[in-house]
């Protein structure tokens, strides 16, 4: 028995080892969760402040504003004059009826506002699609005394009514002597089958349009996200080639996006175009009526 007793306490030592290594492992664990949820009740504390501190500073703006609701909308496009009509409408806290007078600031122009029986103030405005509108503020008149609330409410208005499809190039240029062979896809954004009437590969040649070459558009499902094109371009030694994707829709509308650029002259086979492409929209005769550059 004696000869056994060490080899007893040394395997009831073990079995206390194991035993304190699986409480301290349980204690860890326990730790772990107390940690994270500490870290919780923390953010959750932290997001509820900031969430009250934009409640407290939306009350204090809604108290200090003159206005008890205002809103506005467009109303059908016209896509022969490239037109939209705007509503704004406000209702103010304090009025005299019959006595208060109300007009709007748009673009710098003053118009004024009809009286509904609501106690609202209404105003419909024609403005172009393509051009950028700012409502600046509404302005309340009563007994010579002028109250104004600041609006500063942006946007262009073909947003409203228009999707744009955009392309980027994964196009490979080969100049071979004077023609430029043209092989690859486009990806889109946007393209879909009420706006993708045609697509057409637009060469110029040191700014002049040269040439327009017709892609096919095959819809297997409503949005169009990669189109092949294989084309060929002549361009005169020494010149740069620009290309272009014009999506036409079914108002006539053209949609063009910048591809590539290519400099003869250097060799430069243009690689890809930038991930973020020129945009222009124009007419059907090929007035430009927006741009945007990048």
């Amino acid at each position: 028995m004696k000869a056994r007793l060490p080899v007893l306490l040394a395997a009831l030592s073990c079995v206390l080892t194991l035993i304190c290594l699986v409480e301290i492992a349980n204690l860890k664990s326990q730790l772990a969760q107390v940690e994270n949820a500490v870290v919780s009740n923390v953010s959750h504390v932290t997001s509820q402040v900031g969430s009250i501190s934009a409640q407290v500073d939306e009350a204090l703006t809604r108290q200090a504003s003159i206005l008890a609701s205002s809103d506005w909308s467009f109303g059908q496009a016209d896509m022969e004059t490239y037109t939209a009509p705007l509503t704004f409408t406000a209702v103010p806290k304090e009025q005299t009826p019959g006595g208060t007078t109300a007009a709007l600031v748009c673009g710098g122009q003053t118009y004024p506002m009809t009286a509904g029986e609501d106690g609202s103030f209404s105003v419909t405005l024609d403005l172009p699609l393509f051009e950028e509108m700012t409502l600046q503020r509404v302005v309340f008149s009563e007994n010579g005394q002028q109250r104004a609330e600041a609006l500063e409410i942006a946007d262009t208005p073909f947003y409203s009514f228009l999707t744009v499809p955009s392309a980027i190039s994964m196009l490979d240029c080969r100049l071979e002597k004077e023609t430029m062979q043209i092989e690859g896809f486009l990806v889109f954004d946007g393209l879909s089958r009420e706006n993708g009437k045609s697509l057409t590969l637009v060469a110029e040649v040191n700014g002049e349009e040269t040439a327009r070459v017709p892609v096919p558009l095959n819809f297997d499902a409503y949005y169009l996200t990669e189109v092949s094109v294989q084309a060929e371009v002549s361009v005169p030694a020494g010149s740069v080639l620009t290309l272009y994707a014009e999506v036409e829709d079914a108002n006539g509308l053209r949609y063009r996006s910048f591809l590539e650029e290519v400099d003869t002259t250097t060799g430069d086979d243009g690689g890809y175009a930038d991930y973020t492409p020129a945009l222009s929209i124009y007419d059907s005769q090929g007035s430009l009526l927006w741009s945007e550059e990048y």
